[in-house]
């Protein structure tokens, strides 16, 4: 997972069922935590800025996404999608990036979109 970068578009995994979609998640970023291979970083973009925000509804995945951060995993939040849905100020885990350093980072790793 090292050489990864994985984008996060939403809150939750799958379509259907928004709440099923939070659990789903916070499955795959606890294993993800777990595994001593960590991803080269975590990018969240559009609804998926929420996930690092006060207030979010899926903050099981929140926990996780902080204790990868803890772990060194570089976890960044959309700049314009924040500013978008008003929460450039209430961000609580990773730190804030933009699009020159997103594609970059796509130029260097192999990228996972969920």
């Amino acid at each position: 997972m090292h050489d990864k970068l994985i984008i996060l578009a939403g809150d939750g995994l799958g379509s259907g069922d928004p709440t099923l979609g939070h659990v789903i998640l916070a499955n795959f970023l606890r294993l993800l935590a777990q595994r001593p291979d960590k991803p080269a970083a975590i990018v969240c973009w559009n609804a998926g800025v929420r996930l690092v925000c006060d207030g979010a509804s899926a903050f099981e995945a929140q926990e996780h996404l902080r204790e990868l951060a803890v772990q060194g995993v570089p976890v960044y939040a959309c700049r314009t999608c924040l500013e978008h849905f008003g929460l450039l100020e209430r961000v609580v885990v990773g730190q804030i990036g933009g699009m020159p350093q997103f594609v970059e980072l796509m130029a260097r790793h192999e990228t996972i979109s969920l």
